[in-house]
């Protein structure tokens, strides 16, 4: 761009006003009025000087000029008139300015001069004005009319202009036009607006009330504008939009901006935007791999870095940042929203990466409509990006996550949107990661949640909450324990799935509430159904009857359907110590009624064995019931069925005893067979005949 120094032209019609206002007041030479020429110019002419007269005036350094005009008069009131004018005034840096024009008039000792009939005011720099009246006063040139300018790669038009030669600078009034010529249409540029500033010095060409400006495709609007010109005036460097300031269009990959200012910054050939910065309520929407508008940022102040294929380096943001990104199906609609952002990219690919940091949100649309957002929060967020989806989610400092029912705290988590899994980790003086539903709480070193399915896997010193039942029979906590309660459970992991109602743990597992408590190497849990499953090693405490009831296994089962309780073992016996005794099988059963922990009914299979009170029976088969107490034990063939109570022994094919009344019937026989033993000592087996 070659628009230099543009305005000094105008110092040559400040020197020919002075000029002529000097020579009437000291009269540097007397001429003599000819009656002929008062003739042809009226009875007010007192001089009237022809022949392409030259004169020299000087005040001041900064007001030297010369003058020259092919005709002058002077009036008896005091006004002249010049013909065919041409002043030439030196300006700064060795610059010279010449006004041209059909007439100039003025007044005796009146410092301002009109120059009229097409003026022309040019400088030695190729600096033109061109307009049709014009006057000066006090170092200033002002032109009421329609007018032009150019220099090199600048020139406009307008109505209305000043121009100060002390400080160089051109002011358009009204319906300023600018067009800046570059090396094509991407660097070259118009300016429009009601009002226009050229200050050559400083290289700015300002455009106020309602400015506009176009580059290219490339369109920014404003309450003013301006544009900062290399030093050699051939290239826009930088341009400055302010008052609900827009720029749309461009080849670069920002499709759209608005802010309360926004400053383009260009490389030094002013061929490409390589910066841009917006302040106050700032916007920014990218281009999508489609051309369609996809990425959005907002902010109190944005940076956006662009590089020279026009893809976009870098977002940054400070103040109320949104990262908006619309749902392109089958991908959710998002938006970040922090303090800060920064926003990365490689060649060709465009954003690849943003971190985010203050009070962070992250918001995904429902999938459905009328259910609640996927919402996550923290204190950092850094996001994986390609082709304008998320790919991954890594959040830091007092994460939150929700979605419908669903709640999550962690330390630390990992997000992937596409697979829709959720990982929580990290440990702080605040606590672990914590999972809430409305069914269950989770709290242990890792979890990791499938978020669509309600899959849990739980890692790290596990423990559990099942919250209390409610009114939807499809969520139940196992009715072994009371359902108005929570139900704790520990365990080293769990596997818990939210669609099948099934939560599993491993590794020295503890399931209790208030007194009642079970102990296994592995248990299962059915929410659906209220099932409790415990496997290896598994021991029980059980509040039945109103008294503890101990019980093992290798296996201890609760169905809630049928309210049993099996305890089973093969390597090992099973064994239930309770009120109604000490039993040892390989399978034990104990049915509940409806409701409460009153037991109804005891069974008991494989090598059993029961102590009630001093009495210790064995056989294959115990049948108990509490209505009337009465235990039924049966043997197999070949294997009776023995009862013992000190030296005394029954035994027989089938025993009933009926505690509360002490009857013992053997093969339904009320009949004994005794052993005794002598001198009150050990029993004795009888003696041979």
């Amino acid at each position: 761009m070659r628009w230099r120094r543009p305005l000094r032209v105008a110092v040559g019609l400040s020197g020919l006003a002075f000029g002529v206002v000097v020579y009437l007041s000291i009269g540097t030479r007397e001429v003599r009025v000819r009656p002929p020429a008062e003739a042809r110019l009226g009875d007010t002419v007192v001089l009237e000087s022809a022949g392409g007269t030259t004169q020299q005036a000087r005040g001041d350094s900064q007001d030297a000029f010369a003058a020259k005009a092919t005709r002058q008069v002077v009036y008896e009131n005091g006004t002249f008139k010049s013909f065919d004018v041409e002043i030439v005034v030196p300006g700064p840096d060795g610059q010279e300015f010449v006004i041209t024009g059909r007439e100039a008039t003025g007044v005796e000792k009146d410092e301002s001069i009109q120059i009229s009939g097409a003026v022309r005011l040019t400088s030695s720099d190729g600096f033109e004005v061109l307009t049709e009246n014009a006057s000066y006063a006090q170092a200033i040139v002002s032109a009421p009319g329609l007018l032009t300018f150019s220099r090199g790669a600048v020139s406009g038009t307008g109505v209305g202009m000043t121009y100060n030669k002390d400080t160089d600078v051109l002011t358009i009034l009204n319906r300023a036009h600018v067009t800046f010529i570059g090396e094509g249409e991407a660097d070259s540029m118009e300016l429009t607006g009601g009002a226009a500033t050229y200050v050559r010095r400083d290289h700015l060409l300002i455009v106020e009330r309602h400015a506009k400006l176009t580059r290219g495709t490339e369109e920014a609007e404003g309450e003013r504008a301006m544009a900062r010109l290399s030093e050699t005036d051939d290239a826009v460097t930088h341009v400055e939009v302010r008052g609900a300031a827009r720029v749309t269009g461009g080849s670069s990959a920002v499709r759209a901006m608005s802010a309360d200012a926004i400053d383009l910054y260009y490389s030094d050939d002013g061929v490409l935007l390589e910066r841009v910065e917006l302040d106050g309520n700032g916007a920014v929407a990218l281009f999508g791999t489609d051309d369609s508008p996809r990425r959005e940022f907002f902010g109190d102040a944005l940076t956006v870095r662009l590089r020279a294929d026009t893809s976009v380096a870098s977002v940054a943001g400070r103040g109320g940042v949104r990262l908006v990104l619309p749902a392109a199906p089958p991908d959710r609609g998002r938006e970040i929203i922090a303090r800060a952002m920064d926003a990365t990219g490689e060649a060709g690919l465009g954003l690849t990466a943003a971190d985010f940091s203050g009070d962070v949100e992250l918001r995904e649309d429902p999938v459905e409509a009328g259910s609640q957002p996927r919402v996550a929060s923290s204190q950092t967020l850094h996001v994986g990006l390609t082709d304008d989806t998320i790919t991954d989610v890594i959040l830091g400092g007092g994460v939150r996550f929700a979605e419908q029912e669903l709640s999550a705290l962690a330390p630390e988590a990992v997000y992937d949107p596409g697979l829709g899994t959720l990982r929580l980790g990290g440990a702080n003086p605040a606590g672990r990661p914590r999972l809430t539903d409305d069914r269950v709480t989770v709290d242990a070193d890792t979890i990791d949640l499938v978020l669509d399915e309600r899959r849990v896997t739980a890692r790290g010193t596990v423990k559990t909450v099942l919250l209390a039942s409610t009114q939807d029979t499809s969520n139940q906590a196992p009715q072994l324990f009371d359902g108005k309660q929570v139900i704790n459970i520990n365990g080293d992991t769990l596997e818990y799935d939210g669609l099948a109602e099934q939560v599993s743990y491993d590794g020295d597992v503890l399931i209790w509430q208030g007194d009642n408590a079970i102990r296994a190497d592995a248990a299962v849990i059915d929410r659906g159904s209220g099932d409790v499953r415990a496997t290896g090693a598994a021991r029980s405490v059980l509040i039945m009857d109103g008294e503890t009831s101990t019980g093992r296994g290798e296996e201890i089962r609760y169905t809630d359907e049928t309210r049993q309780i099996e305890y089973s073992g093969t390597d090992s016996a099973a064994q239930l110590s309770s009120p109604m005794g000490t039993l040892v099988g390989t399978r034990i059963t104990v049915a509940l009624e409806e409701s409460g922990a009153r037991v109804v009914r005891l069974e008991a299979s494989g090598a059993v064995t029961l102590q009630v009170d001093a009495r210790r029976a064995t056989g294959e088969r115990l049948i108990y019931d509490a209505a009337d107490e009465q235990y039924v034990l049966t043997g197999t063939p070949g294997i009776p069925v023995r009862v013992a109570q000190a030296c005394e022994e029954v035994s027989g094919h089938t025993l009933t005893f009926f505690r509360s009344a002490g009857r013992l019937i053997v093969d339904g026989n009320e009949e004994t067979r005794t052993q005794t033993t002598s001198g009150g000592g050990p029993c004795q087996e009888p003696r041979s005949p």
